[in-house]
Order: C-alpha cells, then sequence, then structure tokens
C-alpha cells in the first residue's frame, strides 16, 4: 500500500520546537551552516545522535543543536580562508611547535587565554604552498589550566610541554571530518608536513568516514526519467553510500524553485527508478498544467528534509535531459531544487546532460556528476555556505568531451552562441562562461548560488 503524508506535518512539529530550539535553528540559518539543521534533522528522524555529538557521553538534542552551531560558526570563520595564500595574506604566520599529525597550522592572532568557541583561532592546511587547502580547525589556549571547552566531556585538551599552551583540534571540514572522534588529536590523512588523502577510496578516508554518505537524488524530468536512472544507478556502485530518491511524480521542467501551496496538498507515493531501485514521488491536488498533480522539484525536496526527516550529507539534482545554461539556469528546476537544498542546509549539485541532437548520453554525463562529487567530499571545491555548484556536460556527436573548466554562468546569450551547439572537435581555448564551454564541448563548473 503506497504511503500518503501530507506537507503539513511538518511545520505541526516544526511549532512544536521549544523556544531556544527555533532560536538556534534560526541563527543557523543565519551562519548558513549544516551541522545545526542536519543534528535537528538526525534528532527528528528517530532520535540519531549525529557523529560530531557523539561520544563520553553522547550529547542530548538541545546540547547538540548548540554544539553544532558553534561548528557552523567555526567552519564559516574557516571558510573564509579555504587556501593558505588567503590566510597569509591576511597576516598569518606557521605555528612551528604544533601536535604531530594535524597538517600545517596557521594562526593571524596572539594566543588567547580564554576559549571561545565559535572563533578558533588556528586554522589547518594541507601543505605550505599557496594552494593548500583548509582541513580543519583548532584552538590553540595560553592558560594555566586545560579550558573548560564545550558540552560534555568528549573534547580532550592536549597541553603542550614546551609552550604550556592547550590545543583541541575539531575536524569539521569537508573532506577532512572524522567520524569516529570529532576531537582526534591527528587525523589519518595527515602528516605534520600535510595530506596525504587522494580518493575516497584511500583507506585513511574510510577510516575517519566511517558513517555512511547520505545523499538525496532529485530531478525535474520526474522519478521515471531516465537521466535520474543513471545517475542513482552509478551512485550505487560506490563504497559507503546511501541514496534516496525523492523526486516529482511527473515532468516539472521550468519550474525554477516553485513550490506547492494552499489550497493544494502533498502526497508521497512509494516508487521504483526505470531500473528498479526505490524511491519516493511527490504528487499534489493541482491537477491543471503545469502540474497536473505532480509536485514540484522544490517540493521533492522539501519533502525529503521536512517530512521524511532526511538528513543527507548532499543533495543531487539530475541528470536533467537538456542543458541548463546562461540565462535559462533560473528557470530549471534541477537547479530550483539544488538552491532549495542549500537554503534549508544541505549543500547541492545540480547536473545536466547536453541534448536535442544527438540523444543524451547519460552514461558520460553520470561519470562526469560522480567525478565533481568526488572532488567536493575531497574538499576541493568552493567551500561556502551559499554555493551551489551546476554543471553541464555536452553530449557529443564526434568523439568525447575535452574535460571539465570551472567557469561563470553567462548572463546573457552573446553574438555567435549558440543554446544547444555541442561541438567536441571545436579547438577554441578561449572559455568566456558555461555557454561558450558547452558550445566548444567542454563539460562546464559553475557556482549559480542561492
Amino acid at each position: 500500500m503506497n504511503k500518503i503524508k501530507e506537507l503539513s506535518i511538518s511545520y505541526a512539529r516544526f511549532r512544536r520546537c521549544s523556544a531556544k530550539t527555533l532560536v538556534l535553528i534560526a541563527l543557523a540559518a543565519i551562519v548558513g551552516g549544516c551541522y545545526t539543521p542536519a543534528a535537528y534533522r538526525d534528532f527528528t528522524r528517530d532520535g540519531t545522535v549525529p557523529w560530531w555529538c557523539k561520544g563520553s557521553p553522547d550529547l542530548v538534542q538541545q546540547e547538540c543543536l548548540e554544539f553544532s552551531l558553534s561548528l557552523d560558526t567555526a567552519v564559516n570563520a574557516g571558510s573564509a580562508y579555504p587556501t593558505l595564500s588567503l590566510y597569509t595574506a591576511a597576516g598569518a604566520t606557521e605555528i612551528v611547535d604544533r601536535p604531530s599529525d594535524v597538517g600545517v597550522a596557521y594562526t593571524r592572532v596572539v594566543t588567547p587565554s580564554t576559549f571561545d568557541p565559535n572563533a578558533p583561532n588556528v586554522l589547518l592546511y594541507d601543505g605550505t604552498t599557496p594552494e593548500s587547502r583548509l582541513v580543519g580547525v583548532a584552538w590553540e589556549i595560553n592558560d594555566a589550566v586545560a579550558p573548560e571547552g564545550f558540552a560534555g566531556a568528549r573534547d580532550v585538551w592536549t597541553q603542550n610541554t614546551t609552550t604550556g599552551n592547550w590545543w583541541l583540534t575539531a575536524w569539521i571540514i569537508r573532506g577532512y571530518q572524522n567520524h569516529p572522534d570529532v576531537f582526534a588529536a591527528s587525523h589519518p590523512c595527515l602528516t605534520s608536513t600535510g595530506s596525504i588523502l587522494t580518493s575516497t577510496n584511500d583507506a585513511c578516508y574510510q577510516a575517519a568516514h566511517t558513517e555512511p554518505f547520505e545523499i538525496l537524488v532529485t530531478n525535474d524530468d520526474g522519478y521515471a526519467a531516465a537521466g535520474i536512472d543513471t545517475l542513482v544507478e552509478s551512485l550505487y556502485g560506490l563504497t559507503n553510500v546511501s541514496v534516496q530518491v525523492v523526486a516529482p511524480f511527473a515532468n516539472q521542467s521550468g519550474s525554477s524553485d516553485q513550490i506547492t501551496k494552499k489550497p493544494f496538498i502533498l502526497s508521497a507515493s512509494n516508487i521504483v527508478t526505470a531500473s528498479g531501485k526505490p524511491g519516493t514521488a511527490i504528487s499534489n491536488t493541482d491537477l491543471s498544467p503545469p502540474r497536473n498533480g505532480s509536485g514540484s522539484p522544490a517540493d521533492a525536496v522539501l519533502y525529503g528534509l521536512r517530512v521524511m526527516n532526511l538528513s543527507p550529507d548532499i543533495v543531487l539534482s539530475g541528470i536533467n535531459q537538456g542543458q541548463n545554461i546562461g540565462p535559462l539556469s533560473n528557470f530549471s528546476g534541477t537547479v530550483g531544487a539544488a538552491r532549495t537544498a542549500r537554503r534549508n542546509g544541505v549543500p547541492a549539485l545540480a547536473t545536466s546532460q547536453g541534448g536535442f541532437t544527438p540523444p543524451n548520453d547519460y552514461p558520460t554525463g553520470a561519470a562526469a556528476t560522480l567525478a565533481l562529487l568526488e572532488e567536493w567530499r575531497l574538499g576541493r571545491t568552493v567551500n561556502t555556505t551559499s554555493s551551489v555548484l551546476s554543471t553541464n556536460i555536452p553530449t557529443c556527436a564526434v568523439g568525447s568531451n575535452r574535460g571539465s573548466v570551472n567557469t561563470i554562468v553567462a548572463a546573457e546569450l552573446k553574438a555567435g552562441q549558440s543554446y544547444t551547439t555541442q561541438d567536441c572537435a571545436s579547438t577554441q581555448t578561449t572559455i568566456r562562461d558555461d555557454i561558450d564551454a558547452f558550445n566548444f564541448g567542454f563539460i562546464s563548473i559553475t557556482d549559480v548560488g542561492i
């Protein structure tokens, strides 16, 4: 029997939250972080304690929410300096006397004597070159006794026998989270001189990421479309990954980030994709065009997060039938679903495959999407709380695509450009925007923002 639920359930739950919880959620929305909304969804779903709140003892919900907000604030502070060159340009210098196997430590402040959970005074990088990336945040405190630290007894401060300072690291930066212990004294993928991480299949990565990586997959072509089916099949081949499909019941292309509003009501039904993977299709009571009884892509994301209480690490939207480049991206339901996820505290990636002529090459699109997902999981892509990555993969009539380029979204269609050209035999190397990239046979990667 199909499972039927109404979106209004989530709002009833939300109204029953304590005033303090509502304040924390509101603050998390301002900060734009991921840990606080994820913690709320985990506890609401089935009382699950998220990995960063586990320890001796586990934090209760209110403690975990407060701790999560501190982590979101700390990530936000660290992410202002995603590369070492930006941090040194701001006046940071290396801390030579530091714990081993934490990467390379830099600071730009005099060591404080008090602990501020929202303001890490040390940033950790994966090397000493200008392009070295942020891998962790830490606190170094100059005090005679160990700081009280965070709620619970999980953070163990280490005293430097040379300086007398106290040290605490939090492994909360994407790619270098440490599920077994967020406050571990070292990280298995780091040495005293940098990182040894190359892949999510590395033993060190798997040792640090013991919890399943959760992905919510949606689209705007409807759950039965070939693009989402190919993507889901490829995701099922990844190690320690959990996949949940929540998609519109029918094609909702061009719906941007529109959602169903009263008096219409959403419902959900159990379905399977074209290849037989389980999922949830979102319908509604609006039978007039363009809804035709189907929920929108944004509806699907909100239903998954607010009603099903899914707590994904990322939302993947696609693979869309047809490219979403230039000004067209603002009308895309594929992009709209990804933006909706990001506004609700979940990172998101929109993926679209060039179509029209020849037919869509979804296997190539899936491979390109997984390659970008791998870079995201390793922390090698943009890492801000307002970023939404969108990738457009050309379908080549001759040969194969020319590789990936990071570029910008075209504001308009310029002279000589086309929304449909996919020339993988082109020798053009000057790429002004995502339309150029697509026209000249490249996979474009852009940040379309929220």
